[in-house]
């Protein structure tokens, strides 16, 4: 009985080939490959502009929040008000951030948010331990606010405290998770089919160093990671439109 022939398919024309190599050099000429490109670069372009939408209607979020928690320094008739009062019974609303209690979260620490690094982390603070546990009060510089079981009230400017005394926290468990996932992704990118799957781990490799890196150096260095920061930013700024919607 005769095994089936395996087939490589040509991405752009849907052509069959027997060998893998014989479809390669097939599709340096084909014919449907401008065109398939052209295509891709366009909805491309309409990804972004769906992106600039959001990053737009984010703004817009955003004034509004500022305009209710941050109020202006002067009323009407020109009396000057106290603009934290509002803040501070926002995040007094808040359930507390346990520094200590992240660890016992850890466990949900997975290879999706270790993959991405710096960044990665921030998205497993924002969605599983300090989930809905802090609200952004300044959208410019990335400012978020919060309180712990011990501090009523702490402003925190681009959340690098909450985000540089997590990794503290969690040191150990940090370095051991990333130097697994990095020996899972080496042999990934060993066993890839093609550039374009090497590249994506390489770079999925090159953000868990990153985060490695900053788990070992955490008690010398000081990390500001602008997309962690964002990260806290938006998550922020959508318990704060949660908390309005409530009043």
């Amino acid at each position: 009985m005769s095994e089936s022939i395996k087939t490589v398919i040509c991405d752009f024309c849907n052509k069959s080939f027997s060998r893998k190599d014989s479809c390669n050099r097939h599709q340096k000429l084909c014919k449907d490959k401008d065109m398939k490109e052209k295509l891709k670069e366009k909805d491309n372009e309409l990804l972004k502009k769906d992106e600039e939408i959001n990053f737009l209607k984010t703004l817009l979020i955003a004034n509004k929040s500022q305009t209710t928690i941050i109020n202006n320094n002067y009323t009407n008739n020109g009396t000057i008000i106290n603009n934290t009062i509002s803040i501070r019974d926002m995040v007094d609303k808040l359930d507390p951030i346990d520094f200590k209690d992240i660890r016992n979260h850890m466990d949900k620490f997975s290879g999706c948010y270790i993959d991405q690094g710096v960044k990665g982390f921030a998205k497993f603070l924002c969605e599983v331990p300090c989930k809905d546990k802090f609200i952004t009060t300044d959208f410019a510089r990335s400012t978020i606010a919060y309180k712990t079981k011990d501090i009523k009230f702490i402003r925190d400017p681009e959340a690098s405290y909450l985000m540089n005394t997590s990794i503290k926290e969690n040191k150990e468990e940090i370095i051991d998770k990333a130097t697994a996932r990095a020996s899972y992704i080496n042999k990934r990118i060993r066993e890839a089919e093609d550039d374009e799957e090497r590249e994506e781990y390489i770079v999925k490799k090159d953000d868990i160093h990153s985060l490695k890196d900053s788990a070992e150096n955490i008690n010398t260095v000081k990390i500001i990671d602008k997309d962690a920061s964002n990260i806290f930013k938006i998550s922020g700024l959508d318990k704060c439109t949660m908390l309005e919607n409530k009043e």
